[in-house]
């Protein structure tokens, strides 16, 4: 988990590189739902939410021991989560990259659904501007 750190400090070394330009570059939504749907990303983002997890689960536990008999002497959080699912860190990694990737493809339909959003709109603005001159008509002849 911890070999996924250095794609992560390349992809943030670039953004800090591309942030000291002298102009500034806008990042449309497409752009920001084809960047989460990259798998180097994914795994990037995934690296970095492991690094948190483990800052997490590298709490230690066995204060609390006497309250259950599932904290050992010197156990963590992480001893005590990975002795009940061995596969805890795969899961973790392969559910954050699903995440991510749900998040791009969700970016980008959410882009798409604005485009009509926007269409249908305008059909409403043009359907009320052409009733208010139907209804001023009426009112006029009454």
């Amino acid at each position: 988990m911890r070999l996924l750190i250095l794609p992560l400090a390349l992809v943030i070394s670039g953004q800090a590189y591309a942030q000291n330009r002298a102009e500034p570059r806008s990042v449309t939504v497409e752009q920001v739902g084809d960047a989460l749907s990259n798998p180097t990303v994914q795994a990037g983002i995934a690296g970095l939410v492991g690094v948190f997890a483990d800052t997490v689960l590298d709490t230690r536990i066995d204060p609390v021991a006497h309250y259950t008999d599932r904290v050992r002497p010197g156990d963590t959080l992480g001893d005590m989560v990975r002795r009940e699912d061995p596969r805890f860190d795969e899961k973790l990694q392969n559910g954050t990259r699903r995440a991510v990737a749900l998040a791009g493809q969700l970016t980008r339909d959410g882009a798409a659904m604005g485009t009509e959003i926007g269409k249908t709109a305008d059909k409403l603005q043009a359907l009320l501007e052409g009733t208010a001159t139907l209804v001023k008509a009426y009112s006029r002849g009454n």
